[in-house]
């Protein structure tokens, strides 16, 4: 994420929930590759991108999940954002490899798209906050 390398970055997104929603992959791919891309128009970049101490794993439906607290920040010349958030980690092989959604849009009333079931249990907390011009 920090060096914007769309390739990179959709190599570790786990996809098969949205695909499943009947989003194809290259059009998920596509997405990441066109903000990328848009962040490098406006010489925007990640100069900040701090992992926190990962919650627990916990099954549920044949995969292993983990939330991973982050706190990140993105700077343009217009502006500054500066989020608090997790990524959601799923293994399909209870643990081996995993691969990666951003939290940041996940709500408890969507979670349970992400991680069947889970609805109602505590999530990690998320900020974005936009700092004055630059």
């Amino acid at each position: 994420m920090k060096a914007l390398d769309a390739v990179c970055a959709n190599s570790l997104t786990y996809t098969r929930v949205f695909e499943e929603q009947g989003i194809p992959r290259d059009k998920l791919d596509q997405a990441v590759t066109n903000l990328y891309q848009q962040l490098k128009s406006v010489h925007g970049s990640f100069t900040r991108l701090d992992l926190n101490a990962p919650w627990p794993p916990f099954a549920a439906r044949g995969r292993t999940y983990i939330f991973i607290p982050y706190n990140g920040l993105l700077k343009s010349p217009a502006r500054n954002v500066l989020t608090t958030s997790f990524f959601i980690g799923v293994s399909e092989d209870s643990g081996i490899s995993w691969k990666f959604i951003d939290g940041q849009k996940a709500t408890s009333d969507n979670i349970g798209m992400i991680i069947p079931g889970y609805g109602g249990r505590p999530m990690p907390p998320q900020t974005l906050n936009e700092s004055a011009p630059q």
